[in-house]
């Protein structure tokens, strides 16, 4: 399977937010701070799901703002769409879409894109992204204590599934997300998703052309994991880029019948 079944020009514009939300991240850094205070913290529920705070309107409108003009200008085609909507957001309607991403509510994305007449993928892929800098800056400020949560079967931070891990050369498993960024160790021989632990249930896909990645099967939950040698790819690789750059393993996966959708 060819592994360059990605268009450069949308990894250019992946790369592109990502530097973006980076910045956005520091910026919000302060911020986020003053929303987690010092209010304990529940080790067997992701953290973002115990924001105590809500993200604040104006800095979630700046965010939004400014990852719509990059993808704007990388897809001028769609600029129309994008000013339709995000130029009359209401403070209610942007905090629906802060609680929608937070919770993956894709019905309510799918029901907006048909209200106003736009791609179906457009208002999740704004939202998102532009929520991406609030979940990567919890990470940055939680990231000294992510190994004591126990959420099998989510990323401690922010509850996304895992999909990526990356080998190490004395073969332990570093997990990645590619939403928040989030790394952790995998702690056990076991699937990540179900928490089975018997060696038979679980296999290995390999990739002909491309020998430094693979997939781990879990026969009990029908789910994957993308295993990259650490070795193969730049150590400042941001997760959300490796994991578009190793799509091909999904497709690769998801035609051999496995992942939720397949279930």
């Amino acid at each position: 399977m060819d592994s360059q079944v990605v268009a450069n020009r949308y990894i250019q514009l992946q790369r592109a937010l990502f530097n973006e939300q980076q910045s956005l991240k520091e910026q919000f850094l302060p911020h986020i701070k003053k929303m987690f205070g010092d209010n304990p913290l529940n080790r067997e529920v992701p953290v973002l799901m115990q924001l105590p705070r809500p993200i604040p309107i104006e800095l979630y409108r700046a965010s939004l703002q400014a990852v719509s003009h990059i993808i704007s200008d990388n897809e001028p085609h769609i600029k129309q769409d994008i000013y339709k909507l995000i130029s009359e957001l209401s403070d209610q309607q942007a905090d629906q879409w802060i609680k929608a991403a937070i919770k993956y509510e894709m019905t309510y994305f799918h029901n907006l894109a048909k209200k106003q007449h736009v791609s179906d993928w457009l208002p999740h892929f704004l939202a998102e992204q532009a929520f991406r800098p609030f979940a990567q800056g919890i990470a940055h400020l939680h990231a000294s204590i992510m190994t004591e949560f126990n959420v099998m079967g989510t990323c401690p931070c922010c509850g996304e599934p895992p999909r990526l891990g990356k080998v190490t050369r004395d073969q332990k498993t570093s997990l990645a997300c590619p939403r928040c960024e989030t790394q952790w160790y995998k702690q056990r021989l076991a699937c990540v998703h179900c928490g089975d632990d018997k060696e038979e249930n679980t296999f290995h896909l390999t990739i002909k052309e491309d020998e430094s990645v693979h997939i781990e099967i879990c026969s009990t939950c029908n789910n994957y994991l993308k295993l990259i040698d650490r070795s193969s790819y730049p150590e400042t690789m941001s997760a959300s880029l490796l994991d578009l750059q190793t799509i091909h393993l999904d497709f690769a996966a998801q035609e051999e019948g496995f992942g939720d959708d397949n279930y």
